[in-house]
């Protein structure tokens, strides 16, 4: 059996790497994390750098970062 853990971040980054470090001391391993990003802009800016700073604590890959850009408004 698989878990994916879906942790939507918007502000609070300063809460993540605790989650992250929470995650990767549980026991079970067969799981994956998707971590999106929202809210912050285009490309994610200081925060999506961060976010996979933090991410990247798992050498196995098993956490996805993906940045959300605010909607295309067509007026």
């Amino acid at each position: 059996m698989s878990v994916t853990i879906l942790t939507a971040l918007y502000n609070g980054v300063e809460f993540l790497e605790e989650t992250v470090r929470s995650v990767l001391a549980q026991t079970f391993t067969d799981w994956r994390m998707i971590i999106g990003v929202n809210g912050h802009g285009e490309t994610g800016g200081d925060v999506a750098v961060r976010v996979r700073e933090i991410a990247a604590l798992d050498p196995s890959g098993r956490i996805e970062v993906f940045v959300q850009p605010p909607p295309i408004c067509n007026k």
